[in-house]
């Protein structure tokens, strides 16, 4: 697996081209990024499951496609035009300004590590201080800061303190209340709530190639809890 939450037999968030939480989250991103009111991090809070790496990536392809946020369309929504370069490499885990830390593979062990350790978190050094990529913003995703040891939190809020230009961090929670206060101050709070079933169903359909209708993905939507990673545990 490619990811410690990673789900066999389901697209990775990077992956996916649709989200389907609340419309107004998009747009209040939107606003935020085309009126250059975008704060350097953001924390998205909530449950496990609903959407939140997703939507981080579908900032991301955004930002990167629209770099200069003076020429971001005013769209509802953070979705970028079918074959966008940057969506491309995202999907493909190959774009040199986008940075995922999470918690490592451990080699030897066969397995990933019990957190997120501050050697991941200093991976940051290298990615911000480098003229290499493209031009545009550097965007690091965090997922998520809830495995984070306490020698990688501190590592964390150091760069959150004093973040580089040019610099955008998306740092997905699952309970922001239980991370350092600090590193919540600086980042602004996005807390999505659950889905609504008939959206979990979409969102399933969607992901298996299904319908959305479907007795067995309807009925999966409506147990799910509002958390789409868990229809296929059902």
């Amino acid at each position: 697996m490619t990811r410690p939450d990673a789900i066999e037999g389901w697209p990775l968030p990077e992956e996916q081209t649709e989200w389907h939480g609340d419309p107004a989250v998009e747009r209040l991103m939107v606003e935020a990024y085309r009126g250059e009111r975008m704060h350097h991090a953001w924390m998205i809070g909530g449950p496990r499951g609903i959407g939140k790496a997703t939507l981080a990536y579908r900032f991301a392809r955004f930002a990167l496609t629209y770099p200069d946020p003076a020429r971001a369309p005013d769209a509802a929504t953070l979705a970028v035009p079918a074959g966008s370069p940057a969506a491309a490499k995202i999907a493909a885990r190959s774009h040199p300004n986008i940075l995922t830390l999470s918690r490592p593979w451990d080699e030897q062990g066969k397995r990933f590590k019990a957190s997120l350790t501050i050697d991941e978190i200093r991976r940051t050094i290298p990615f911000f201080g480098s003229t290499a990529g493209e031009a545009g913003w550097r965007i690091a995703i965090v997922d998520s800061a809830d495995d984070m040891n306490p020698n990688a939190a501190n590592a964390l809020l150091k760069i959150l303190e004093e973040p580089p230009k040019r610099s955008l961090f998306l740092v997905i929670s699952h309970a922001p209340g239980r991370l350092l206060p600090t590193i919540r101050s600086r980042c602004r709070r996005l807390d999505l709530r659950p889905l609504a079933p008939a959206d979990v169903a979409c969102a399933a359909a969607s992901a298996t190639g299904r319908a959305a209708d479907d007795p067995t993905i309807a009925a999966a939507g409506a147990a799910a809890g509002g958390r789409v990673a868990d229809v296929l545990q059902l």
